[in-house]
């Protein structure tokens, strides 16, 4: 498939969104989320149903201020230098929302201001606990807001971008784009339905529509 950005992706930092608006698309096709929101013709718009992704459950304390989650077996990063396809365990997790929170640059620290710690009692279990019960605490960790990444690429996103998702970065050219292809062990490979996933740079609106129309592009989004 193919989909055309208006802006050429600053890293693949997922502490700073905003930066440029071309980030957002690769993050999501690399990197994964704790849980997601179910979609389809069968949901309504305003219905938010939260679903397992990297955690197959999880549980909330009778004072709402622990959150309890359960990672799902067989969940590995991307096989790439230098995560090699290891297992994702909750030490990922704990790195990847701390790291939301005290980053100097990130956009997102505000979402998670309800945390009081995270704690990793085992490697399959991720504990949040909270300073006072929250209502956005779950729906942030749904959101782009909430990506998982290794601690072994923090320095370096400008040029790696290694996840538990579908899609496996392979190259990027400034003012070009991006190639992708899906990932053999991602833990949902069966529901992932395209080979490739291509972005390419088209910063020209005008552009971009033709370039749907001559079928360069499958689709173009107006925020993208």
């Amino acid at each position: 498939i193919n989909l055309p950005l208006r802006s050429d992706p600053f890293d693949w930092d997922p502490t700073t969104s905003g930066i440029a608006i071309g980030n957002q698309e690769p993050w999501q096709t690399s990197y994964e989320t704790l849980v997601g929101v179910k979609l389809g013709p069968s949901v309504d718009f305003n219905d938010i149903q939260l679903t397992p992704l990297l955690a197959e459950k999880w549980e909330i304390s009778p004072d709402a201020k622990t959150y309890t989650f359960t990672l799902r077996k067989g969940v590995k990063f991307q096989n790439l230098p230098p995560v090699n396809g290891r297992e994702l365990t909750s030490a990922d997790v704990k790195f990847s929302i701390e790291r939301y929170v005290k980053h100097p640059k990130s956009t997102f620290g505000n979402r998670f201001s309800d945390i009081s710690s995270i704690e990793t009692p085992d490697k399959a279990t991720v504990v949040f606990k909270l300073k006072a019960p929250s209502r956005y605490l779950i729906s942030s960790l749904a959101a782009e807001t909430a990506l998982i990444t290794p601690p072994e690429i923090e320095n370096d996103y400008k040029t790696k971008a290694i996840g538990p998702g579908p899609y496996i970065h392979d190259e990027y050219i400034q003012g070009e784009g991006s190639k992708l292809h899906k990932n053999p062990d991602f833990i949902d490979a069966a529901k992932v339905y395209f080979n490739k996933f291509n972005f390419k740079v088209i910063t020209d609106s005008a552009t971009r529509s033709a370039a749907l129309k001559s079928a360069q592009a499958d689709y173009i989004d107006a925020n993208l």
